[in-house]
C-alpha cells in the first residue's frame, strides 16, 4: 500500500465520518457517534491545512479541503439535533 499525503488525509477523513456516526465502525459494526472525536479529527485535519499551506498539489489541497468542509459541515449538523433533542426534553 502507497502511503501518501492523500491517504493520509481520507483515513482522518474516514475516521471523522466514523466519529460523526455517518459510518459504520468497521471494529463493532455499530454506528457510533462521538462529538469530541469528531472535532479531534477536524482540528488535526485544520492542522495539516495551515501546516502545509503552498505546498501540497491542487488534487491534494481539494481533498483536504473538501474533507474539511464535510467533515465541518456534518459536525454542525449533529450539534444541531443533539440541541434540538436536548432542549425537546
Amino acid at each position: 500500500m502507497n502511503v501518501d499525503f492523500s491517504a493520509l488525509v481520507k483515513m482522518y477523513y474516514t475516521q471523522g465520518l466514523i466519529s460523526l456516526g455517518k459510518l459504520n465502525n468497521p471494529i463493532t459494526g455499530n454506528l457510533d457517534k462521538s462529538l469530541d472525536q469528531a472535532k479531534l479529527l477536524i482540528d488535526i485535519l485544520s492542522i495539516f491545512e495551515k501546516k502545509t499551506e503552498g505546498n501540497l498539489t491542487d488534487v491534494e489541497r481539494r481533498l483536504l479541503e473538501d474533507s474539511l468542509q464535510n467533515l465541518r459541515l456534518n459536525f454542525v449538523y449533529e450539534l444541531d439535533m443533539l440541541f434540538k433533542h436536548d432542549k425537546e426534553n
